[in-house]
C-alpha cells in the first residue's frame, strides 16, 4: 500500500479519483479508467465516505467533465504535429495514461506534497512541483513555441478573481499559442462551499464561479476568445436519471446555475 498523508484542499484529489474508479467498475461505464481503479486499491486511504448515495450528481458531473476534457485534448492533439499539454492542479489525474497521445508533451503541475505522491505513483510522468499560479517558475523548461493546451480541472473554483486574472494573463504572456480549457462551478454555488455536499469536511473554499468568465479573461488579455462552453448535463444524458427529466420540465431554470461547465478559450 502507498502511504497517503495529504490534508486540507490537497485531499480533495481523492474525490475525482474515486468517482472515476466507480464509473470504470460500473455495469455500463462511459469512461474506461482501469488505472484509477488500480490507484484506489493501492492507496492507504479510506474512500468509504464517498459511497454516500447523495453524492451521485457530483460523481456524474466529474465523469462527464472528464469525458469533455478528454475530447478537448484529443481534438487539439490531432490538429497539431506536436503540442504541450499542461495539467494544472494535476492531483492523480490519469488523462495522459488514458489518452496515449504520442505527439503530446505532458506536464503535471501541483503542490510539493501532491507532486511527491504523484512521482511515487507515476514514476515516468513529467511532474512539476510548485504553485500552479506561479507560471513563470514552472514554465521555464517548457518549449513555448509549440501550441499549448492548459487544462484546469477542479482547480479554478479555488482561486479568487485576482488570482484567476493573473493566471490567464501569465499564460497568454508566456505561451503565445495557448488554449485553456477549465471547469467553472455552477454559479449558484458561488462562495458557498457548504452547498457542495461532497466538499463538507475538507478545508476547501469556493472562490470563483462566474456566470460569464469572458470579461475577466479579456481584461487579462484581449486576445482571448471563446471556443466552447459545455455544461456537464449536455453529455451522457442518461446518467442523470430523474434529474434530467426534472430539468427538462423546468426550461426556465438556468442549468449553469446548478451544474458545472467546461469552458475552452484560446489566444490564437
Amino acid at each position: 500500500m502507498t502511504a497517503f498523508n495529504l490534508s486540507g484542499v490537497m485531499q480533495t484529489l481523492t474525490i475525482p479519483l474515486y468517482f472515476r474508479h466507480l464509473e470504470n467498475t460500473g455495469a455500463h461505464p462511459v469512461l474506461s479508467d482501469p488505472l484509477a481503479t488500480s490507484l484506489v486499491n493501492s492507496l492507504d486511504y479510506d474512500f468509504s465516505h464517498l459511497d454516500d448515495p447523495a453524492f451521485w450528481p457530483t460523481k456524474v458531473g466529474i465523469v462527464n467533465r472528464t469525458c469533455i476534457l478528454d475530447e478537448v485534448a484529443n481534438e487539439l492533439a490531432h490538429k497539431n504535429s506536436e503540442i504541450n499539454i499542461i495539467n494544472l492542479g494535476a492531483g492523480l489525474c490519469t488523462r495522459e495514461q488514458r489518452l496515449q497521445l504520442n505527439n503530446a508533451n505532458w506536464y503535471h503541475v501541483d503542490l510539493d506534497q501532491v507532486a511527491a505522491l504523484r512521482s511515487e505513483l507515476f514514476p515516468d510522468s513529467n511532474i512539476l512541483a510548485g504553485d500552479a499560479l506561479k507560471v513563470g517558475i514552472w514554465a521555464d523548461n517548457i518549449d513555448n513555441r509549440l501550441p499549448t493546451l492548459v487544462i484546469a480541472e477542479g482547480f479554478m473554483m479555488y482561486q479568487d478573481d485576482k488570482q484567476a486574472r493573473q493566471l490567464f494573463e501569465r499564460l497568454a504572456e508566456i505561451f503565445p499559442r495557448v488554449t485553456v480549457t477549465f471547469e467553472i462551478l455552477g454559479w449558484g454555488h458561488a462562495y458557498s462551499t457548504q452547498s457542495i455536499k461532497v466538499l463538507n469536511g475538507y478545508s476547501a473554499e469556493i472562490k470563483w464561479s462566474p456566470k460569464d468568465p469572458m470579461p475577466l479573461l479579456t481584461e487579462a488579455d484581449p486576445r482571448y476568445r471563446l471556443l466552447a462552453a459545455t455544461n456537464v448535463q449536455d453529455v451522457n444524458k442518461h446518467l442523470w436519471r430523474h434529474y434530467r427529466w426534472i430539468m427538462m420540465m423546468m426550461p426556465w431554470v438556468d442549468k449553469n446555475k446548478h451544474s458545472n461547465r467546461i469552458v475552452t478559450v484560446t489566444t490564437h
